[in-house]
């Protein structure tokens, strides 16, 4: 295993630190820890830092980014301050080199990705570096993925249909970005960007779904059902954009609450996935209306994540196992990560139980 939050160790001890929270125990700890050894050794080595840098990147997903967030709630959870100074050091790794280099900008694997994971350790260690360093993402964003950014994917990264409109590859991810850093930066120029950013992954998604519906092509939800390139993820985006107040007119803020309803209402009804993982599958749409709903407050959609996951449990109970991959029951193949395999879905399951717990992947409150 790598270290990343995508398919590595910090994903799983996550987990596990989440798993004895839910049940108010200390069972796992000693497991927990030992997972993290290895990225502590490397994170305390200047040059094994760097390497590790430029080997994954700066992103929020895959990335060093996606460190932070798992090793702040870690250091709250398990009361470490070692966990704390292990977040520092991978932000010293997020500079102003590395994020000026980035050309994929999204949440996976480029500077969005890390400004989220740098705006949650500025909310727990409020040092001017770190805000530095987040303006300088978001001033990078802003040059990159315009107010007039196109529905072919311009200032985007180079995926294709419905991947570069979603939260993890996209305009909607990228948005969702700049609209956290507009409220802790306050610069106009962040939300002029996340606003047409949103907006242009809207209509971009819209013509796609009609193109599809006039060939016959839509199967289950217009756009998919996932947030990670699909209609909860721009719901999600959308929501943020309503409470931070920034909608624009009034007709705007009832149309926005509109969509929200309608596609949220929808995806809650939809088929469950073939996969079953949270990156793409049924655990990744459970966690996604656990989010709505503690955003929204709105317990139906935490009785539609319910629904989902005991579907998803039950035929995960024929089969004798959960389906990580298309084509795959998974009862030859057990992967640990945490988007890909079964410490996510396990994160999951405990956010459904304790709803308190939080949302990893959209960045915190």
């Amino acid at each position: 295993m790598g270290y990343d939050l995508y398919n590595g160790s910090v994903g799983l001890s996550l987990f596990l630190a989440a798993l004895d929270r839910a049940a108010s125990t200390t069972t796992h700890g000693a497991l927990t820890v030992a997972a993290l050894r290895p990225l502590r050794q490397t994170l305390g080595d200047k040059r094994a830092r760097t390497d590790l840098a430029d080997s994954i990147g700066i992103g929020g997903m895959t990335g060093m980014g996606s460190l932070l967030q798992p090793l702040i709630l870690l250091h709250r959870w398990l009361d470490d301050g070692g966990l704390l100074a292990m977040a520092r050091q991978t932000a010293e790794a997020i500079t102003p080199v590395r994020i000026e280099a980035d050309s994929l900008y999204n949440i996976k694997s480029g500077s969005a990705g890390a400004l989220l994971g740098l705006l949650a350790l500025y909310r727990v260690d409020p040092a001017d570096i770190w805000l530095d360093r987040a303006r300088l993402c978001s001033r990078h964003l802003v040059r990159h993925c315009l107010t007039n950014a196109s529905p072919d994917g311009a200032g985007v990264p180079a995926e294709t249909g419905y991947r570069r409109l979603g939260y993890v590859g996209g305009h909607t991810g990228i948005a969702c970005a700049l609209l956290r850093g507009y409220a802790v930066i306050g610069e106009q120029e962040v939300l002029d960007a996340a606003l047409g950013t949103l907006d242009a992954g809207r209509r971009a998604l819209n013509d796609i779904n009609e193109d599809r519906a006039d060939r016959g092509a839509v199967r289950h939800v217009p756009g998919g059902a996932d947030w990670c390139c699909g209609r909860l993820g721009i719901a999600l985006a959308q929501i943020h954009c309503l409470r931070l107040g920034r909608t624009g007119t009034s007709n705007v803020s009832t149309c926005a609450q509109k969509e929200i309803t309608a596609a949220l209402d929808t995806i809650g009804r939809a088929e469950i996935s073939p996969v079953d993982r949270v990156c793409c599958g049924n655990f990744g749409r459970v966690d996604g209306l656990l989010e709505a709903s503690r955003l929204l407050g709105q317990h139906r959609y935490h009785q539609s994540a319910g629904s989902v996951a005991a579907h998803t449990l039950a035929r995960a109970d024929i089969n004798g196992a959960f389906a990580l991959f298309e084509g795959n029951q998974g009862k030859d193949f057990i992967h640990p990560g945490f988007y890909r395999g079964l410490s996510g879905i396990g994160y999951a399951l405990l956010r459904l139980a304790q709803p308190k717990l939080p949302c990893v992947w959209s960045g915190g409150g």
